[in-house]
């Protein structure tokens, strides 16, 4: 979904303020749709991720936990991933570190909320938005 803005708004150097509004709200949809799809396909590290994984089909399922956790240091897994995790735990009996990463998973599985997406786009232009008031600029 695009935001509808007339370009002209976009293009307008008298409406800085009304420009920046657009993008942060463009972003906060950007955000919601996008992060829908993206916990579950982005790959961490490829190679450390995969090597994880592999170790996971064998079911060696210590070595696949230390994996996936140096892979998760570098980079956060996805939402398969930490449930590769999650059962590599399990497989361990270490039932804490089983609950708290099947939490992170479902965590990862699901859509931000709207307004912690509008936020986060805020919160990302920031410096632009108060530049832009500072001046006074519509």
């Amino acid at each position: 979904m695009r935001l509808a803005l007339d370009d002209g708004y976009r293009a307008n150097p008298n409406f800085p303020a009304l420009r920046l509004f657009a993008d942060v709200i463009q972003d906060a949809i950007d955000l919601v749709q996008g992060a829908r799809h993206a916990n579950a396909t982005t790959p961490s590290k490829p190679a450390d991720v995969e090597a994880a994984r592999a170790l996971f089909d064998r079911r060696g399922w210590k070595q696949a936990r230390v994996a996936f956790v140096a892979a998760d240091a570098e980079v956060p897994l996805t939402a398969e991933d930490l449930e590769r995790l999650a059962i590599s735990a399990y497989m361990l009996a270490l039932d804490d570190e089983y609950l708290s990463v099947l939490e992170r998973a479902h965590r990862a599985h699901l859509p931000p909320e709207p307004r912690v997406a509008v936020d986060q786009a805020i919160e990302q232009r920031r410096p632009d938005l108060d530049l832009a008031l500072a001046h006074g600029r519509p």
